[in-house]
């Protein structure tokens, strides 16, 4: 099979290489958002997945946090980016009601 006959996921921002193991996918990236801290940190929350060689795509929500304190205001903005994410993994998967 040409596995570069298969196209990309629409929100796709970078797409790997396909690795030709057992599960024979290739990594992408998709949308990325970024929660702002009062010390100057960013968290970012971004969409990433993979790609079977069959066209199939399998979403998850990547969140970038170490040991970082937040206050209560940024807990909220990072629970409704998080939100946004999973609304925006569900529209792309066709569960728009999920």
């Amino acid at each position: 099979m040409n596995h570069n006959a298969i196209p990309e996921p629409p929100d796709a921002t970078y797409v790997g290489p396909w690795v030709l193991d057992d599960h024979q996918a290739r990594p992408f990236n998709g949308t990325e958002r970024h929660v702002r801290t009062g010390i100057q940190y960013t968290i970012p929350v971004a969409v990433r997945g993979s790609q079977r060689r069959d066209g199939r795509v399998t979403r998850h929500i990547w969140v970038a946090v170490g040991n970082v304190v937040i206050t209560a205001d940024e807990a909220r903005e990072l629970a409704r980016v998080l939100v946004e994410a999973a609304d925006e993994m569900d529209e792309l998967d066709g569960r728009p009601d999920a």
